[in-house]
């Protein structure tokens, strides 16, 4: 999740073929699961419509909350 808000932090929005692409994911179902809802339902990214009526994400992430979330992976990861 977090190479996914990296990604969006500097690039604003992404379609889920391009997050795929840019990330070097193929599975489709992967995508969505470990990264896309796991990051949604955090409110660490929002779902919107583009203008051409397509699904894209972006980032909705605030410095403090991105700081508490990135804490949180280096805890549960043992510090690495």
């Amino acid at each position: 999740v977090g190479m996914l808000l990296a990604l969006l932090q500097n690039n604003g929005e992404w379609s889920s073929m391009n997050i795929r692409q840019a990330l070097g994911l193929k599975d489709r179902s992967h995508i969505h699961k470990s990264f896309l809802q796991t990051a949604l339902v955090a409110g660490y990214i929002e779902m919107a419509l583009s203008e051409n009526q397509t699904v894209v994400y972006r980032n909705i992430v605030s410095l403090q909350k991105e700081a508490t979330y990135c804490k949180h992976l280096i805890w549960n990861n043992g510090g690495t």
